[in-house]
């Protein structure tokens, strides 16, 4: 959390971002952007500006992609730009703030995608998509430290159930996803209680079973004995 507020600081504004992209070269083939500005005490309000984007790539979308975002070759085709033009999009949309703007990704996977699309484009120059890549904020590297499941963390969508986050529109869509991740952002500063209450239940699931227990004990109880502690290491090592 300290992280996470240390981050508000330093901008003016968050462009929550989300990428879609091909099945097996990763490229860029869709984006989506909506930007808050940030005032006093962390609130974030809505600057007007959010955008959907539709990119040609040198791979093809991949019939799994297109089972799970509908986006289709031919919808690339009638609606697609070129990833330079993408690249002159997010110049126009970002040069007059993008010192005073990080951009919120819901995990690494989204950074993985701008790499790889670099990658297979080394023909062309894409400095604002690397100028993304260097203001890039991981908002799951945060959420897990609270909230997660024993193997890892969650799915966008387990997220937004936890903090009862109903979208209208089908998740895998750019802009559907980047405004459903503001929407968690701003849930995760403002709901402590369903953090509070969701990071117990992570510590009472600490791998280390004394301390999975002492804590429960603590919680249930308010305190733990010397005595008690003693017993709980005890049947761990008879166990």
């Amino acid at each position: 959390m300290v992280k996470l507020k240390a981050m508000l600081k330093q901008v003016q504004y968050l462009a929550f971002i989300d990428f879609e992209a091909t099945q097996y070269t990763h490229e860029i083939i869709a984006m989506g952007i909506i930007i808050y500005e940030i005032r006093n005490n962390y609130d974030l309000v809505k600057t007007g500006k959010e955008y959907r984007f539709y990119v040609k790539a040198k791979g093809q979308v991949g019939k799994i992609v297109t089972e799970l975002t509908k986006i289709t070759e031919d919808i690339i085709d009638a609606k697609g730009i070129t990833i330079q033009e993408l690249d002159h999009q997010i110049a126009t949309i970002f040069a007059p703030i993008y010192f005073q703007t990080r951009f919120v990704a819901f995990s690494q996977s989204d950074a993985a995608i701008i790499k790889d699309t670099i990658k297979s484009n080394k023909d062309f120059e894409l400095p604002n998509l690397m100028g993304i890549l260097k203001r890039i904020f991981d908002f799951q590297a945060v959420l897990k430290r609270y909230i997660r499941n024993k193997n890892g963390p969650y799915s966008l969508k387990k997220y937004l159930e936890i903090f009862n986050i109903v979208e209208s529109d089908p998740l895998h869509d750019p802009l559907t996803d980047a405004k459903a991740l503001g929407e968690l952002f701003i849930q995760f500063l403002k709901n402590k209680t369903i953090v509070k209450n969701e990071y117990i239940k992570l510590l009472q699931k600490h791998s280390n079973p004394v301390v999975s227990k002492i804590i429960t004990t603590l919680y249930q109880n308010g305190s733990i004995s010397k005595k008690e502690f003693e017993a709980i290491v005890l049947k761990d090592l008879d166990d």
